[in-house]
């Protein structure tokens, strides 16, 4: 059986790279989408240091640990989850 390239990154809730017609936020044109990496992924994926939850930054450009401060990369819509790579924020102050 042979899949298409549109069912290879489509899901049932939206694209996963843009390709498709409609993104995760409900964009109908690629151009706007702004969430390049599936929920469900997001679900499982967790920092290589401390093993904590990462969430997708303000602009989607990167994934954030809430308890060691590393910024992961997204490049080309996939996540470089390595530690090197990483770039430590600092905290907001209050």
């Amino acid at each position: 059986m042979r899949l298409s390239r549109a069912k290879i990154f489509e899901s049932p809730i939206g694209c996963l790279t843009g390709i498709s017609k409609r993104c995760y936020n409900g964009a109908d044109r690629p151009e706007r989408c702004c969430m390049a990496i599936d929920p469900q992924l997001l679900e499982i994926l967790a920092c290589p240091l401390c093993k904590t939850e990462v969430t997708l930054t303000a602009d989607s450009t990167g994934l954030l640990c809430r308890s060691c401060r590393r910024r992961y990369p997204i490049v080309d819509d996939i996540p470089v989850m390595l530690v090197e790579e990483a770039t430590v924020v600092p905290e907001e102050p209050r």
